[in-house]
């Protein structure tokens, strides 16, 4: 009696680290409240989880020439750009002179911004970004790949859409944002000047000639 007293005792702690009731546990297990995951429902959750890698976003120099190719088709002879990896995840482009005055038109931008109404706009901040632009005082900025083919009116948008997509040469995106799971190729980043290294306005009749 006091063997199969040990051997039940044995079972039922197996039993509990393993998250299944025995009779004799179930009967006496406190009832689960409302609302509160059950421990096998969190090991399940956990398992699909930690089955579900997140792939990482990768890129290369190899990557970066099939980029660069497709690029070659699509910008402007007359703008002047860099392409650089960053953190082998990142493909940047920084488009560093060309006869489109970029400041010129985000300052349009920024003032169409603020005749909406935006409710996410600081009209303070904005207003006074929108004139540090007309000033010259601005040497670079970050462009959004997902708006900047509509934040640029007619034939410069177009231009930018072509380029998002030469960006995104041989890139994926299985992205679950419901679930904040991410699997993308690469990341891109678009920029118009750099740091240091501020953006040349090229007048069109200087380029030309």
């Amino acid at each position: 009696m006091r063997e199969q007293s040990r051997e039940t005792r044995l079972q039922s702690r197996h039993h509990r680290a393993s998250g299944v009731a025995t009779s004799s546990t179930a009967a006496t297990a406190a009832p689960q409240p409302a609302g509160e995951s059950s421990p096998a429902r969190g090991r399940f959750l956990l398992l699909f989880l930690s089955n579900r890698r997140t792939p990482m976003a990768y890129m290369n120099q190899q990557k970066k020439l099939c980029i660069a190719d497709a690029l070659k088709k699509v910008v402007p002879k007359d703008w002047k750009y860099s392409l650089a990896v960053r953190h082998h995840s990142t493909i940047v482009m920084t488009i560093r002179a060309a006869p489109v005055n970029f400041m010129q038109l985000e300052a349009e931008h920024l003032r169409a911004e603020l005749r909406c109404g935006h409710p996410c706009v600081d009209p303070d901040y904005i207003a006074a970004h929108i004139g540090e632009l007309e000033r010259g005082e601005v040497e670079h900025f970050q462009l959004n790949e997902y708006q900047v083919a509509t934040q640029f009116p007619g034939e410069i948008g177009a231009t930018f859409a072509k380029i998002v997509a030469a960006l995104n040469t041989g890139n994926h995106d299985n992205s679950d944002l419901m679930t904040d799971y991410f699997d993308v190729g690469h990341y891109i980043s678009l920029r118009i000047g750099d740091y240091g290294k501020p953006f040349r306005y090229i007048p069109p009749d200087t380029a030309a000639a």
